[in-house]
């Protein structure tokens, strides 16, 4: 079974937590916790406290890119694993992510516009040099059936999703965000397996990672689609693309929640996530 606690996004039902334009998750499954992003600051650690999870289980972290709404809560999340392994001796929570999260990244530049920074914040950058990291491109098996999917192929060019400038060697170019990545959860046995796929922000569009995720696990079913679909500013010829690929793909469930906008309203079995929310995919 994966749980799945949201931990912040842009918004709550909940009067008591906070809500940001960021996106974090923690997920427990087969007895490993992992937490997922860790929205814009550290607001998801107080929404944690205050829903009472406990994040003293958590063995890694997941980066599902690079970006500040995704990794800017980071630098206070290893200061309570520090304190952690410092109370009770535990290890400290390896991070899994793409290389390119460890670059700096910006809003296209202007004569006027240096280009806001976009990236994780450098102060975590720096403690990061200390910390244990497993940065690849490829995919990684997480716990028997979930995996990190590593650098996904753009296939369908037309649905990802390009942002600033990435410093490479010094040198800023056109930000793919090739460090976009996802996590996939293949549940069920044999004829009955099907993907769930969760997603931080889906730059390399939500059709690549869906195909990636069946590439890589070898199961065409798709079960679940969550998280940030990066839909809020796409065309409507894009959403009515995309909608049409959810239809033919017959997905029993859609939680859009962060970036996605209005894109799935209208669509059969979507509904959105919030901060406070809570699911179990059996």
């Amino acid at each position: 079974m994966l749980t799945i606690t949201v931990l912040i996004e842009n918004e709550t039902n909940f009067k008591n937590l906070a809500c940001e334009h960021g996106l974090s998750f923690l997920l427990t499954c087969e007895g490993k916790t992992l937490l997922f992003d860790t929205g814009a600051s550290d607001a998801f650690l107080r929404n944690a406290d205050i829903m009472d999870v406990d994040l003293d289980m958590v063995s890694a972290i997941v980066l599902s890119h690079g970006h500040y709404d995704h990794t800017g809560g980071l630098e206070h999340a290893l200061s309570r694993f520090v304190q952690r392994a410092d109370r009770n001796g535990k290890n400290l929570p390896e991070l899994i992510a793409h290389p390119d999260i460890l670059l700096h990244r910006r809003r296209a530049a202007t004569e006027k516009d240096p280009g806001k920074y976009l990236g994780m914040p450098k102060p975590t950058l720096a403690l990061l040099q200390s910390w244990p990291l497993r940065l690849l491109r490829e995919p990684l098996q997480l716990t028997e059936n979930l995996l990190y999917l590593g650098e996904i192929p753009r296939e369908f060019p037309n649905t990802q999703f390009l942002l600033g400038e990435i410093a490479r060697n010094g040198i800023y170019e056109t930000d793919r965000i090739l460090d976009d990545s996802a996590l996939a959860y293949v549940n069920g046995k044999g004829e009955n397996k099907a993907l769930t796929v969760i997603v931080g922000c889906a730059h390399s569009g939500i059709i690549n990672t869906i195909e990636h995720a069946k590439a890589v696990t070898g199961v065409s079913r798709v079960h679940a689609v969550i998280g940030g679909m990066h839909m809020k500013d796409a065309s409507e010829a894009l959403k009515q693309q995309t909608l049409r690929y959810f239809i033919e793909q017959d997905i029993e469930m859609l939680r859009g929640c962060h970036c996605t906008g209005n894109a799935l309203e209208g669509a059969a079995r979507q509904k959105t996530l919030h901060t406070g929310d809570y699911l179990e995919i059996i």
